[in-house]
């Protein structure tokens, strides 16, 4: 999409109605667990330098248990965010993926 937004070939009415299109087609796609562990491992990375080698190799093997189908993707987001407020990364709990539901829903 950012590559749409970008484009100078098409007009700003031709970018919108595109951009609705493929908006709305990709979020008609469910996320597998790849592309969610692919995520989790992006943030984790945030935090490997800031805790130590036991605590990362943690990390990446419950994000490995997720990709498996083993844990709960609520579990991760949890520990990541907690990660993110021990070490005041304000990038990271601004972020929607964290807390992508109402609370009053789980």
């Amino acid at each position: 999409l950012g590559r749409l937004v970008a484009s100078n070939h098409l007009s700003l009415s031709e970018k919108l109605s595109l951009y609705g299109k493929l908006f709305r087609r990709a979020l008609a796609n469910k996320p597998s667990r790849a592309r969610h562990a692919n995520t989790l491992y992006h943030l984790a990375g945030y935090f490997t330098k800031k805790i130590n080698p036991k605590e990362k190799n943690h990390l990446l093997q419950l994000i490995e248990r997720y990709r498996q189908g083993r844990l709960e993707l609520r579990t991760l987001l949890e520990l990541l965010k907690s990660l993110a407020l021990r070490f005041e990364e304000s990038y990271i709990l601004r972020q929607r993926y964290l807390n992508p539901f109402p609370e009053e829903l789980f």
